[in-house]
């Protein structure tokens, strides 16, 4: 049996609990696998250290009786095979990130919003003798930035995408959904002004674009031509974010809703949210996509990247066609349901793992050959 250790798990039990928001298969895998807790020079050491846990614990349903500890590296070699730290948002705290050089196990590290101090970053890493990354999709496959600026490791991540909880779960009736599409999100420029400095390598390799978020920003742009299909939530700018409604109630509402996977080519938070809620997703045919077992016309829709006109014939080709359009929102809705909670997630992440240490290789695919539908 392989024995995990994750590196200071209290970012995490700070954030959120588990089931409130997409990213909770960080906490799950702390909660499910009751990892060794690492906490390198930490002042309070055991007796304190397990009270500070157990505080922080309390809103996870865990007991922290049932986790041991480890302080020194040393006593990380004895009690681990595997080191992970989960991440932490920008701005980092970068002495809780810095990994123990002195490990003799494999070490595996978030890179969580890997644009952020990107150079910073990835010394770090490479300087800490990471062998593996977690990200929130193929990111050595699917993004240019991660390719230039972590190029040690583009062929060295897992994905370790994000998931669905009870709340995303939502039961809607398909008769009372509106025909359209839902358009949602932030759109953000490249070159933001409150991270400037953070951002700099990102803003630099992206000078030419405006929008992090490309096919956000046409919608927005043709949003009167594309009034009869889609109803648009997205800020105009300078406005990067439309706070003034939930989005899993709004989703609830539509048989489909408009995903962009962004710069970073990733599924955003929306690709779990939206078919979890019993909305089809409607998105470019991006690989990001079908890394996760979506297939357009079975349990997704999707259309060229960034082509207005495809969109519109794909959006008008289902609406006009809403029995089989709820199949596809329930083959959706199926995926999330047994393969994206974070329970199935983190699961898996630990099998992932295992099969890493034991062979020397990491997965090819985030799911099982015989769950990916033709």
């Amino acid at each position: 049996m392989i024995r995990f250790a994750v590196q200071w798990p209290e970012d995490l039990m700070m954030h959120r609990t588990p089931d409130a928001d997409f990213n909770g298969a960080r906490q799950e895998f702390v909660r499910q696998f009751k990892p060794v807790i690492y906490m390198p020079r930490f002042k309070w050491r055991f007796t304190r250290a397990r009270n500070h846990l157990k505080l922080l614990a309390q809103k996870w349903f865990v007991n922290p009786e049932e986790f041991d500890f480890a302080f020194s590296v040393g006593e990380l070699n004895r009690k681990a095979d595997v080191l992970i730290h989960f991440g932490q948002h920008p701005p980092f705290d970068w002495e809780k990130l810095e990994p123990p050089c002195g490990f003799r196990g494999v070490k595996v590290w978030h890179v969580f919003e890997y644009v952020f101090e990107a150079g910073r970053m990835n010394r770090l890493l490479e300087e800490g003798g990471v062998d593996y990354v977690l990200g929130y999709a193929d990111h050595g496959r699917h993004c240019p930035f991660f390719q230039k600026h972590y190029p040690k490791f583009a062929e060295r991540v897992i994905p370790y995408p994000f998931g669905t909880s009870k709340r995303f779960l939502v039961e809607a009736p398909w008769a009372a959904r509106a025909m359209k599409v839902v358009a949602l999100g932030a759109v953000n420029p490249v070159n933001e002004e409150l991270a400037k400095d953070a951002l700099r390598e990102y803003a630099t390799f992206y000078a030419n674009v405006k929008f992090t978020h490309q096919w956000r920003r046409m919608l927005v742009e043709n949003e009167a031509a594309l009034a009869d299909i889609v109803d648009s939530h997205l800020p105009h700018f300078p406005e990067t974010k439309n706070p003034r409604y939930d989005a899993l109630k709004m989703m609830t509402g539509y048989a489909m809703f408009a995903n962009d996977e962004g710069l970073m080519a990733f599924p955003p938070a929306r690709t779990y949210e939206g078919p979890a809620a019993g909305s089809a997703m409607i998105s470019s045919d991006h690989a990001c996509y079908t890394d996760l077992g979506f297939r357009d016309g079975a349990n997704c829709v999707m259309h060229r990247k960034l082509d207005v006109r495809d969109f519109r014939e794909k959006a008008e080709y289902w609406i006009k066609r809403p029995e089989a359009l709820r199949r596809v929102a329930e083959a959706g809705q199926k995926l999330m349901r047994t393969q994206y909670t974070h329970e199935a997630v983190s699961r898996r992440l630990a099998e992932h793992l295992e099969a890493l240490v034991k062979t020397g290789k990491k997965p090819d695919t985030n799911l099982p050959e015989n769950l990916i539908p033709r």
